[in-house]
């Protein structure tokens, strides 16, 4: 077994279980923010592009296996939630994303069960 691995993941479906809350949206074209009751997406899907709904995540790693149960991985995250709001927002849409690419290093270790 080569001791270095190379992967994604990236979500196609899923379900929102999380409630509204309160939040700001500064549209491009405004000087101030407004505030607004949001709400995530119930229902998650990937379409590619502009098309997706809901909130997804992808994940690119590279691993290194050190033992046969401890690996270090390190990678990118790309995280975009989706969420509906209490009014129409600029582009006459009840909707807005937040785009967050994010680095990341992990430890796994893996007990051994006799």
């Amino acid at each position: 077994m080569t001791p270095l691995e190379l992967g994604f993941n990236i979500d196609i479906v899923g379900i929102g279980t999380v409630g509204s809350t309160s939040a700001s949206y500064l549209a491009s074209t405004s000087a101030s923010s407004i505030a607004l009751q949001v709400t995530p997406a119930l229902f998650n899907v990937f379409a590619g592009g502009s098309s997706d709904r809901g909130s997804l995540k992808s994940e690119f790693y590279a691993g290194w296996r050190a033992t046969s149960s401890l690996t270090v991985r390190g990678g990118l995250t790309n995280f975009l939630p989706e969420y509906k709001t209490s009014r129409t927002l600029s582009k006459n849409t009840d909707r807005f994303r937040i785009y967050a690419n994010l680095e990341f290093l992990g430890v796994r270790w893996t007990p051994k069960y006799r």
